[in-house]
Parts: C-alpha cells; structure tokens; sequence
C-alpha cells in the first residue's frame, strides 16, 4: 500500500479503528481516556524505540498483505467453484478442503512470523508496542490477532457443496479483514514515521543550511572552503598585478597624457 500522510494525533484511534490509541500527549506523564476498551487495549504493552516499533510495524505489515494475496486467491476459487450450479465430483471436494487447510496453515505461519524481539502484532494473544509519536505524544498500537483462529478459519471443513459455500463466505470475510488489518498498520506506521511530503524541498533547505553556516574547524568542508578562499585571495592579487603592469614598457603599452592627432582633425 501507498505510504499515508502525517495524521494529528486526535486522529489516532478514529483513521487507524483503534489500532492506535495515545496513551500521553507530549511532555504529559498523565494517561488519556480512550474510548478502546478491549482486551488488546488494556494488554501489557511492549515499550519500544521509534525505529524499533517501526520495523515491528513493517514485518506485521508486509505479513498482513501475504496473507491478504492468499485469503484473495481462496476466495475467488472458492467463489468459482459454488457458483457452478451442479454437485462436485469428489476429488474436487477433496482437493478444495485440502486447500483450506494449506492456506490456513500459512495465515498461521504469517502470524507468527511477525514476531520482531518479543513483539508481534499479528499474534493470537492480546499483545501491544507502546512508542513515542514522531507528533512527541506516547501512543499504544495494538495487536491485530491475524492468526486463523481469530479470523474463523479453524472450523472450516468442506464435505460437500452447502460446506463450500459456509466456506466461501467465511474466506471472503477473513480477506476483507486481513486488508482491513494491513490498513490499520499503514496508519499506525505514519503516526511512528510520518512520510515526508516533499523530500526534495527538504534536501534543498538542508543543502542551504549547510551553506550558509561556518564549516567546522578540521573538518572536509573546513578545509574546502580554506582553499577556496586562498584561490581566491590569489586569483585577486593576479588581477591586480595586471592592473599595474599595464602601462609598463614590457608590454609594449605606454600610457601618455599628451593627445595624438589623428586625421579626423583635417576636419575640424
């Protein structure tokens, strides 16, 4: 997904739905009443850096979006096969249950393969990263449980075509889910790392800070401007030099303040 602007941290909660709740606004050790309620909320959290829960966030991210692509591909084959209109033949019962199961066993391995130190937001168990904002507010980022038991893909057993079709709705809905979680991520990722809005303006003004202030003593920069100043230094008393030997005999060029007639003067 596309990185989401810088968002104001009353919109925390609202824009990432309730993945992300201030727990102290910047400078305040006192804790905000949220409208969260739920386990996942009150659950002992894990305090991390900024550039730690930012890597918990991507690996719960990018392993929300494969599990998304798998419950999509499902669900279109699911899709596909109750809506043929006619019993299924045995063999495709078998192989259609059997892809269920390799796909739930992979939500599962993506679930816990999220896990980043001891922290995992796609683990089955209430879990959550507390952090600093980039806004300086201390905020919560909740645990999204996408493992297939909170998805409901555990019961799922086709035998036959009623079977498929429970199936086939169940998946549908995990997926919508699964993107809902990836979403929610992407969210809590630009309260950590706000995307900047203009990279190239923001190089330009460091580019001019830089310019503008005094290089340090003994640095690269010191001693490129050092030797910029003596070229230059140089560069003038050459300059001047030539200045001053331009009415020498050695050149060949006399200065003289007595006026030569030239044959414009025939005419008056």
């Amino acid at each position: 997904m596309a990185g989401i602007a810088p968002i104001s941290s009353d919109s925390y909660a609202l824009l990432s739905g309730g993945t992300v709740s201030k727990v102290a606004a910047a400078g305040s050790a006192a804790l905000a009443v949220t409208s969260q309620t739920t386990s996942a909320a009150t659950a002992a959290s894990t305090a991390q850096s900024a550039q730690q829960s930012s890597a918990t966030i991507n690996k719960a991210s990018e392993n929300a979006g494969k599990a998304f692509e798998a419950l999509s591909a499902l669900r279109k084959e699911l899709a596909t096969a109750s809506q043929a209109g006619s019993a299924l033949a045995q063999d495709e019962i078998t192989r259609l249950d059997q892809r269920v199961t390799q796909v739930r066993e992979q939500i599962n391995a993506l679930s816990t393969g999220a896990q980043v130190g001891s922290a995992n937001l796609l683990g089955g168990t209430a879990a959550a990263v507390t952090v600093t904002s980039a806004a300086g507010d201390t905020v919560r980022v909740n645990s999204q449980k996408l493992d297939s038991k909170a998805l409901g893909l555990d019961d799922l057993k086709i035998t036959d075509t009623a079977s498929l079709r429970q199936a086939a709705g169940q998946v549908a809905l995990a997926s919508a889910q699964a993107q809902r979680v990836d979403y929610n991520l992407q969210v809590a990722k630009s309260v950590i790392t706000p995307v900047r809005t203009n990279p190239g303006l923001e190089a330009f003004s460091q580019i001019s800070a830089a310019l503008s202030s005094t290089p340090k003593a003994g640095t690269a920069l010191d001693s490129v401007a050092k030797a910029i100043n003596s070229q230059s230094a140089a560069n003038e008393a050459s300059a001047a030099a030539r200045a001053a030997s331009y009415g020498s005999s050695t050149l060949g060029f006399t200065r003289s303040s007595t006026r030569t007639n030239t044959i414009l003067d025939l005419f008056g």
